[in-house]
């Protein structure tokens, strides 16, 4: 199935419906008998879009666009060098803030679009996700060095340059690296029977 993107309403719904299925086939299997209506429930939204995402915490975005950046600069997406990945996932170019690692890095007509991912468990990597999940959090930024550039009437126009480092960003310098579509994180609805890892908690 195609990624889509889906609200907190529409994914609470999807996941009382494959309860309900798990439920009743477990019961099925037991051979015991429960009333017709379930238990309500209670599912942690966080923990529903980590495991949806295939279990670990997914960035995707462009990490770079053409256009000239606030400092006047511009980046050819097209002119970028990208190294064996995976390449260092950092929060507002701090090298001692690794928050992941970027995975995929391609050169799309809109830019340079990555695919990264938070490790879990770094208290700053929990951070920055919950920020991102609030909305707070929904631009990239990216550290290179200059291979070949030129100087333009703002700055200087960067025709080639290596990429290092990617970074999760209030503010970024080039107003259209941003993450997902509108801000929004893509979600792959998976196989059902895998659902059986979320958290429930009665209600």
């Amino acid at each position: 199935m195609n990624p889509r993107y889906v609200t907190d309403d529409q994914l609470a719904t999807a996941c009382q419906g494959i309860v309900t299925a798990l439920r009743q086939e477990v019961d099925a299997r037991l051979g015991t008998t429960r009333p017709a209506k379930p238990q309500k429930m209670r599912v942690h939204m966080t923990d529903v879009r980590k495991f949806m995402a295939g279990g670990k915490r997914t960035l995707t975005g462009l990490a770079s666009t053409s256009e000239t950046d606030l400092q006047g600069d511009q980046v050819v997406s097209a002119g970028v060098v990208i190294p064996k990945l995976p390449l260092p996932l950092l929060f507002a170019h701090s090298h001692t803030a690794v928050i992941g690692a970027v995975h995929e890095a391609k050169v799309v007509p809109e830019g340079l679009r990555i695919r990264a991912e938070l490790v879990e468990g770094i208290p700053k990597a929990d951070e920055v996700f919950a920020l991102v999940n609030a909305g707070a959090l929904d631009s990239f930024s990216v550290g290179f060095i200059g291979l070949k550039g030129e100087p333009i009437a703002t700055g200087t126009r960067w025709t080639s340059w290596r990429l290092l480092e990617v970074s999760v960003v209030a503010v970024g310098a080039n107003p259209g690296a941003r993450m997902g579509k509108s801000g929004e994180r893509t979600i792959k609805l998976v196989d059902p029977k895998r659902f059986a890892s979320i958290k429930l908690v009665r209600s």
